[in-house]
């Protein structure tokens, strides 16, 4: 004779839980092994490393190496600074069972503004679109000369002062959030779209950048910015180092 034995839901649905947990541990991961150096390939120890969008925070060794492991599959910005240097972001892409070698490269803030000096009669193109866009009259815009006389410290306080923009506060990040559409703005650095919800804290200072745009409305956005999570508005920010 067949005997049919009930098992308790609730021990089935812990079965599956356990089942699902499993197999994502099971899934490949991919590591981060990657060198800081400045513009003369010396190694910088004690740059700090941060995965935008995430509490993660590594910190180079004296050689100037850090290594990231147990990453999922995708696509990620890493944030990296020092102090001395410009900020610099890059972005990866990291596939299972991978193991991705960047070499991030710093420039020393001082070589920066020299270059800036050097070069003010002759604007960089992203610059002199950044003017142009201006003219149009269509986002709102804070130009370097208006981020030095503010002095702001933090850049949610350079950009919470525009209407369409509110600073929410989720744990322990910062988000910029378009009070129109109600969902957060995609950020650009340097006209590299930023994948994830970035934390502001973790974008480059006031002090650091020539000039920020601020697009509420898809019908306002540049067209060679209408793409990803653009429905949300988009945020340009341009660092004086480019």
């Amino acid at each position: 004779m067949n005997r049919f034995w009930a098992l308790p839901i609730s021990l089935i649905a812990g079965l599956g839980i356990a089942a699902a947990s499993a197999d994502a541990q099971s899934r490949p991961t991919g590591t981060i092994d990657g060198i800081v150096t400045d513009t003369n390939l010396v190694s910088l120890g004690n740059a700090t490393i941060s995965m935008l969008g995430s509490a993660l925070r590594v910190a180079t060794g004296d050689n100037g190496r850090f290594r990231i492991v147990d990453v999922q599959p995708g696509n990620y910005v890493l944030s990296v600074r020092h102090i001395g240097y410009a900020s610099l972001a890059v972005a990866l892409s990291i596939a299972a069972g991978d193991t991705a070698r960047p070499s991030l490269t710093m420039r020393p803030i001082v070589a920066a503004l020299d270059t800036m000096i050097s070069s003010a009669k002759t604007l960089p193109a992203r610059m002199s679109e950044f003017d142009y866009r201006r003219k149009l009259g269509f986002g709102h815009f804070i130009s370097g000369e208006e981020i030095e006389k503010r002095n702001e410290v933090f850049l949610a306080d350079l950009i919470r002062t525009v209407l369409s923009v509110t600073i929410a506060e989720k744990g322990f990040r910062q988000v910029a959030v378009n009070t129109r559409a109600g969902c957060a703005f995609q950020i650009y650095l340097d006209g590299l779209a930023i994948p994830l919800t970035p934390d502001l804290r973790d974008l480059p200072s006031p002090r650091e950048l020539a000039g920020i745009e601020i697009y509420s409305g898809p019908a306002t956005i540049p067209v060679q910015y209408r793409y990803g999570n653009a429905s949300c508005g988009v945020i340009l920010i341009w660092t004086k180092s480019g």
